[in-house]
């Protein structure tokens, strides 16, 4: 059947995740108990465990199968959490449990997510600067260079 139970607790999230992007695209790495944290608006600090999962697939590939993985996600949020964040080359989107999108938290939760893609967008921002100063640096030397014969 391609129903799939709601889990009940994180190792059966984990399970149906890692089962499900394995049969949608021929595998994937599961890192457990990753430690993460990110500021709220309140000024605190919210620390979570995390879970990685990586798979590895065309662009092609994954814009083909976008809407499914999402569908898919949105049925194993467990209770209580707000949502799982997918970053797809280099740009994270969520998946945002219907509680959290409707309940009164509604727009912390939102101010959160906007703040996480601001933040992400500056660090990429920040990589390509870097890697275009590399290639400058790079073209500088080689243009220095004499040819020897």
């Amino acid at each position: 059947s391609n129903k799939t139970a709601q889990p009940n607790s994180v190792i059966q999230q984990q399970d149906s995740i890692r089962d499900f992007f394995t049969k949608t695209f021929g595998g994937c790495t599961l890192q457990s108990k990753e430690e993460g944290s990110f500021l709220l608006f309140d000024g605190s600090i919210s620390r979570d465990e995390t879970t990685i999962l990586k798979t590895y697939t065309t662009l092609k590939r994954w814009k083909g199968k976008k809407t499914e993985v999402k569908k898919f996600l949105a049925t194993v949020l467990l209770p209580g959490q707000d949502c799982i964040g997918l970053e797809v080359n280099g740009t994270t989107e969520y998946v945002v449990s219907a509680e959290a999108a409707a309940g009164k938290d509604a727009g912390q939760l939102l101010r959160q997510l906007v703040l996480r893609v601001q933040l992400q967008d500056e660090e990429a921002a920040r990589r390509q600067a870097r890697k275009v100063k590399k290639q400058g640096k790079k073209e500088k030397s080689s243009k220095g260079k004499k040819e020897i014969k």
